[in-house]
């Protein structure tokens, strides 16, 4: 697969969008334990057919450990190169941040194909794991990203019994992450040449939503290799600094649903009216503060809009730009004027 060359649109030609897609697979399950430059890395490798694909949307990515090809409803079987929807591989990590003493585990879902593709770091919400949004990060994978989900030290109940909120803090980790993966010296060896050294993309969920807005827009915070940034049921407050006043902002995706019961959709209305880059707001009817971005039905036509939306704003791809209003008013989506 050639490399895509990064870039970014000028200007935000609608307010948001998606173009994820899932391939059916079957787990050859293959873990191997290595030691690369401080870094543990457990590996998985799943074996499939390719897919091709009849729409935006297909099944979702199940794994198989009896079947040696997984079915998908839209889509025949066919031996075909490498395209998106990619089979999915998952790579996990472990990483020792020593100036702060802080290990982070992360899980990596990555194209299991050969090529490079662009990073995006999704940030968990309080009390929450990484692998409650395994179906969303999946699809991204499959849509051509490199998708890596920490499970932050505090925050996570995969990690503590008594999780904490650590918002502030998982801003730093959000870019610890970045310098791993992007380092050829530090990048685990599974995941050598598969990520792209461009733009980077940050999105969260909840708490991990207002994370993602720090590294994003945040004075105190900013990570200047950030491309776009979505927020879910997230918002723009609990730092320092101030508020998308940099030099260059990112592109911004903001999804909230309509009856969340735990952040109001004004916090998401707020930080979206503030925002002075490219823009999006998209309400999920009817969606609670987790169901959409996790188990709902909805969460296939979130994967699909983010994953326009990355394309459009990462990759500067026009194409997956024209698509993002069938995109962001799809299902229980629906884009606000």
């Amino acid at each position: 697969m050639q490399r895509r060359a990064p870039g970014r649109l000028a200007d935000p030609p609608y307010r948001g969008w998606p173009g994820a897609l899932v391939a059916g697979i079957a787990l050859v399950i293959v873990t191997t334990l290595a030691l690369v430059g401080g870094v543990a890395v457990a590996a998985t490798n799943s074996t499939a057919k390719r897919k091709t694909r009849s729409s935006f949307r297909s099944g979702s990515v199940l794994a198989s450990e009896t079947s040696s090809t997984a079915q998908v409803s839209d889509a025949e079987t066919v031996d075909a190169e490498p395209t998106a929807p990619y089979v999915v591989r998952t790579v996990v990590v472990s990483m020792y941040d020593a100036t702060r003493d802080r290990t982070i585990n992360v899980t990596v879902y990555a194209p299991d194909t050969d090529g490079e593709f662009p990073l995006v770091v999704m940030v968990h919400g309080y009390a929450a794991a990484a692998s409650d949004y395994e179906t969303l990060d999946t699809e991204l994978a499959a849509a051509g990203f490199v998708v890596a989900a920490p499970d932050f030290p505090r925050s996570s109940r995969a990690v503590t019994t008594s999780p904490s909120r650590d918002i502030v803090a998982q801003a730093t980790d959000v870019s610890f992450v970045v310098d791993q993966l992007l380092n050829l010296e530090t990048v685990p060896t599974a995941l050598f040449g598969s990520i792209d050294d461009g733009p980077v993309a940050v999105m969260g969920h909840s708490d991990g939503g207002v994370t993602a807005a720090g590294v994003a827009f945040n004075s105190a915070t900013a990570d200047p290799r950030i491309g776009a940034a979505v927020v879910m049921s997230g918002g723009a407050f609990g730092f320092s600094g101030s508020w998308f006043t940099g030099e260059t902002t990112p592109a911004l995706l903001v999804l909230h649903g309509t009856a969340d019961e735990v952040n109001p959709y004004a916090s998401s209305q707020s930080m979206y009216d503030e925002a002075t880059g490219a823009k999006m707001l998209v309400a999920v009817d009817g969606g609670s503060h987790t169901g959409p971005f996790t188990t709902d039905e909805s969460v296939h036509d979130v994967a699909a809009l983010v994953a326009g939306f990355l394309h459009a704003y990462l990759e500067g791809d026009a194409a997956a730009a024209g698509q993002l209003p069938e995109l962001a008013n799809a299902g229980a989506l629906s884009l606000a004027p």
